[in-house]
């Protein structure tokens, strides 16, 4: 008994449910070291656990470093890294040279000799990471020497060989000078996320990427460091034409799933690609069944009538995520987002006032009989420490779960199970009652028709 007192209880349990205990809790990488360290036996179980969430190097030296302090036992635990490109280290060059005679050419060929050293290296450093499944490659942002392109070409060059069953790829920074035919060799890629920009011509990039047919999904974040000149950058370096267009939305006729993230900060005034050209090839496209589009700005009157007409045809959306500044409730019944197929809505709130008109408009169309596809219904925020009584959470009615705060991940609001007599609402019963109540209410009054509201919070 005394043993079995000193023992953690959770090796009283199955290995199989100790494992996904583990993997639950070192996912994050918040949290998680201390679990590792209640015994012996349990850093032998789960030790391996930290390896599967993703980890970041900021540099080549940070992962050389690294790969000389693990375990080789541990590395095929590793699927997804990200890695920042950095300029080859120089200071070699700084050493005496024996013949001054010989220093010109010496010098030269020390340079191109110092960057083949480095890809050398990388290679062999990458190539024990043999189960990498999601990379990100983050480029330098600032403007960039012609040897660092050339080692950066190199680097996407290489990953056909290092990773040909790579199935999620993410550029960052300055790839702009970049071709994008490196891409080919990557058959099996099915997650690309770039901002859009590289010196791939449209014609190049409609056959590059429409030749992947396991690409199904598509992410556009635009660098608005990359399209803001400063005292640094020549003009020439903004004027770089967008490599996606309406000829390479109209090739990908496999694409499922499109992600337009234009938050750029300050805010813009016009679009890169929530565009009438980019949303008219699209409408037809049978495949696409997820569209999430965020602004920094709201868009014009003309690509709101394209987005109107694209959503009048697009008949196989199941997820729909909107977010720009001054999005009105309104906009669910006046452009009929949510048609028969739409399963999840994702949709920005300014405040709980907003969050009831949204609510209110889905649960009287659920009522009338329509939107029969919608489960879910999420509602995105920032924190409201101005918009509720400068408290953000505002009530502690337990009825109303809204204000609880999350750092971007889901309420799933299990609490709130509703009744038959939470469905009939109408504006006499609101008067008077504070915005959490009625947030609460029509919460309860849609659980009950089926549909499941959340909150995701975004952290600050």
């Amino acid at each position: 008994m005394a043993n079995l007192d000193q023992t953690p209880p959770i090796l009283a349990l199955p290995l199989e449910l100790r494992e996904l205990i583990y993997k639950e809790v070192l996912s994050n990488p918040s949290q998680g070291p201390q679990l590792l360290q209640s015994c012996h036996e349990i850093y032998a179980e789960g030790n391996k656990f930290l390896f599967q969430r993703p980890i970041l190097f900021r540099g080549q030296i940070a992962l050389y470093h690294w790969l000389d302090q693990v375990p080789e036992t541990h590395l095929h635990h590793v699927t997804e890294i990200t890695l920042e490109l950095q300029n080859v280290d120089m200071r070699p060059l700084l050493s005496p040279i024996a013949s001054t005679a010989s220093t010109s050419s010496t010098s030269k060929l020390l340079t191109w000799e110092l960057h083949e050293l480095e890809l050398d290296r990388l290679d062999q450093a990458l190539r024990r990471l043999q189960n990498i499944k999601t990379f990100t490659i983050r480029a330098l942002p600032e403007r960039q020497s012609f040897l660092y392109r050339e080692f950066l070409a190199k680097v996407l060059e290489s990953l056909g060989s290092l990773y040909p069953n790579l199935s999620s790829l993410s550029l960052q920074g300055n790839l702009h000078h970049q071709s994008l035919s490196f891409l080919s060799s990557l058959q099996e890629l099915s997650s690309l996320s770039f901002d859009g920009f590289s010196s791939s011509s449209p014609v190049e990039t409609a056959s590059i990427l429409s030749n992947l047919t396991h690409l199904t999904n598509l992410s556009l974040v635009c660098q608005h460091t990359l399209l803001t000149p400063t005292t640094h950058m020549h003009s020439s370096f903004t004027s770089k034409r967008q490599s996606l267009t309406t000829p390479v939305f109209l090739a990908m006729r496999q694409l499922a799933s499109l992600s337009l993230n234009e938050t750029m900060h300050p805010a813009t005034t016009t679009s890169l690609f929530f565009t009438p050209e980019v949303l008219t090839p699209l409408r037809d496209h049978t495949s696409l069944n997820s569209l999430s589009i965020r602004l920094s700005h709201a868009p014009n009157t003309e690509t709101l009538e394209a987005f109107e007409d694209f959503l009048e045809h697009a008949l196989a959306i199941h997820r729909l995520e909107l977010d720009w500044p001054g999005l009105e409730p309104e906009v669910l019944e006046t452009y009929a987002l949510l048609s028969e197929t739409v399963r999840d809505v994702w949709m920005r709130c300014e405040g709980l006032e907003m969050a009831f008109d949204v609510l209110y408009l889905i649960m009287e169309s659920r009522e009338a009989g329509g939107l029969k596809g919608l489960e879910r219904v999420v509602l995105m925020r920032g924190a409201w420490s101005e918009v509720v009584g400068g408290i953000v959470g505002g009530t502690e009615d337990e009825d109303d779960d809204v204000n609880e705060e999350h750092e971007g991940v889901e309420d799933k609001d299990e609490g709130d199970e509703g009744s038959e007599g939470d469905t009939d609402l109408d504006d006499d019963s609101t008067l008077g009652e504070t915005d959490e109540i009625n947030v609460a209410r029509v919460k309860r009054s849609l659980n009950a028709l089926g549909v499941q509201v959340s909150w995701c919070t975004e952290s600050a």
